[in-house]
């Protein structure tokens, strides 16, 4: 029996687990927010109902048990929890636009609780608002990338034709650092 619009803690994870494997939004992308969500939702009992859910509380009592947890781990976890429990609500509540529903809620609450950090720019600062990501480019090389929370398919496709121009050809053999330009 499918647990999906059970609204608890099972549902969400097979909410997303289900997304990262028919790709509905990017797989791993949905692999974080079921990481985030099931590692956070840890705190709570299986049968919480999210729709209830106090999410200021859950994350305080999630940090609380995890003091090892650096500060950047924990800005993450409540990132992605946050943007994660936001899409499972909305689809819950049939919401056809549930796959936005984090990004705006993400935004939002930086703006709102000063957690911006000129990571997220609200109106009349610059021309539309501004989010960082962050991209593990490599095992080894995480690139943070400011674009505009409504990044269009011609921004994109101009965004890739660009990052395509910069990139060097290694030849074989060649160290990573080497035949880079330094910065």
């Amino acid at each position: 029996m499918s647990e999906i619009s059970s609204g608890t803690r099972a549902g969400y994870v097979e909410f997303f687990a289900g997304l990262a494997q028919r790709q509905e939004i990017d797989r791993s992308n949905a692999k974080n927010y079921l990481h985030a969500g099931s590692r956070v939702m840890s705190v709570e009992s299986a049968a919480v109902d999210v729709r209830d859910l106090n999410v200021d509380d859950v994350l305080a009592r999630f940090e609380a048990q995890n003091p090892d947890l650096s500060p950047e781990s924990v800005k993450t976890y409540r990132s992605r929890f946050r943007v994660g429990i936001a899409m499972y609500r909305a689809f819950l509540d049939g919401d056809d636009d549930w796959k936005n529903a984090g990004r705006s809620v993400s935004v939002r609450d930086a703006v709102a609780t000063g957690q911006a950090r000129g990571r997220v720019q609200p109106d009349g600062d610059v021309p539309g608002r501004i989010i960082a990501y962050d991209l593990p480019l490599r095992p080894d090389l995480l690139v943070r990338i400011n674009l505009p929370v409504d990044l269009t398919t011609a921004d994109a496709d101009r965004l890739a034709a660009f990052v395509r121009s910069l990139a060097f050809d290694r030849p074989p053999g060649e160290s990573s650092g080497a035949g880079h330009p330094a910065a």
